[in-house]
């Protein structure tokens, strides 16, 4: 059960106001006095309501950035640094800041027990950061999310991922491909609904998916999606198009394709999901569905600051993904080129 102030002014021996001016650092309290009372917070994991003490201090009017993966990955992400720039300059226009900082669940707990910031924008849908995702729900600390979270109670804004995979492979089938591979990560719970777009696109066109089509990687990033490429092309049966989770893997393919001496699109076609900035300068140039992260990220900033500033919980947004035709993607005919004739 989770302690409250007076559980801790009672262990102390002291009032709940000189627990508050202790949490707040005030200097009218013994050096003895805070040392006993932050010994029992640390010890009994007790951290203090970050919107209570934003009302007390005036508010940090600080919003710190929940990332899935290092910061260093982000931000050299095109992706997520569309959206990090859409949440910077809505956050500014409203008189907030943004704090880039840790990856730990340890340090974001530091950031709310010294009231260092306001509220919270988790970036991505990762699992590794549950813990502390469960921890700013069970302590009613303002948090939204710029993706859906697995199991988590958290307002949101995202694409229909699950309409998007479904769009990205009936797309596919439209230009008359049936042999779809697909590409994805699981940690991710956007990733896992794109799969059951994948799945329900072939079911309703009358195909079996095959499950050596299927490859699960480690991480969504070029390296891995090179190593699946591989996999597929040393198959008995290829592919003739790949739907890939993200941009980076795409990349990942149309790399590996390069060394096989693959042409793409005539003899695989490909579909990634981002639309990145830098598709148009791939060769091919990559047909991708757009994640609409600019426009995400600003209903991300505009919700987080409702939440703080009114105590409310706000409505979850759903955005519909959106296609961009490029040229990696081919009209399957019998007499065109035929990667499973190589």
């Amino acid at each position: 059960m989770k302690l409250t102030i007076a559980d801790i002014a009672k262990l102390a021996g002291v009032s709940k106001s000189t627990v508050s001016r202790v949490i707040n650092d005030k200097p009218d309290v013994s050096k003895e006095v805070k040392e006993t009372v932050r010994k029992l917070m640390n010890e009994n994991n007790y951290y203090p309501n970050a919107a209570a003490q934003s009302v007390a201090k005036c508010a940090s009017r600080v919003i710190a950035l929940i990332m899935p993966y290092g910061i260093d990955y982000v931000v050299s992400n095109p992706f997520y640094a569309k959206m990090i720039n859409a949440i910077t300059y809505s956050l500014e226009q409203k008189g907030y800041y943004l704090l880039l900082t840790y990856n730990t669940d340890e340090k974001y707990m530091e950031l709310i027990s010294r009231s260092q910031v306001d509220g919270f924008i988790v970036l991505s849908s990762s699992l590794k950061q549950k813990d502390i995702i469960k921890f700013l729900i069970d302590n009613h600390i303002p948090c939204v999310t710029a993706s859906d979270l697995y199991l988590a109670d958290i307002p949101s804004v995202d694409i229909n991922n699950f309409e998007g995979g479904k769009m990205a492979v009936n797309y596919l089938i439209g230009h008359g491909h049936q042999k779809i591979a697909y590409i994805y990560q699981n940690q991710f719970a956007s990733y896992a609904e794109r799969e059951k777009g994948y799945l329900a696109a072939l079911k309703d066109n009358g195909i079996v998916p095959c499950q050596d089509f299927l490859i699960n990687i480690d991480d969504p990033g070029i390296n891995c999606g090179y190593n699946a490429a591989i996999k597929l092309l040393d198959l008995p049966e290829l592919p003739t198009a790949v739907f890939t989770c993200n941009d980076f893997v795409a990349m990942g393919v149309i790399k590996a394709c390069a060394e096989r001496g693959i042409m793409i699109p005539e003899q695989l076609s490909i579909v990634g999901f981002d639309n990145n900035e830098m598709d148009q300068f791939l060769t091919p140039a990559l047909t991708s569905m757009d994640q609409l992260g600019d426009r995400r990220g600003h209903f991300a900033a505009e919700m987080v600051i409702s939440y703080i500033e009114t105590g409310m919980k706000p409505q979850s947004i759903e955005l519909n993904a959106m296609l961009t035709e490029r040229d990696s993607v081919y009209t399957r005919e019998e007499k065109k080129y035929r990667i499973d004739a190589i």
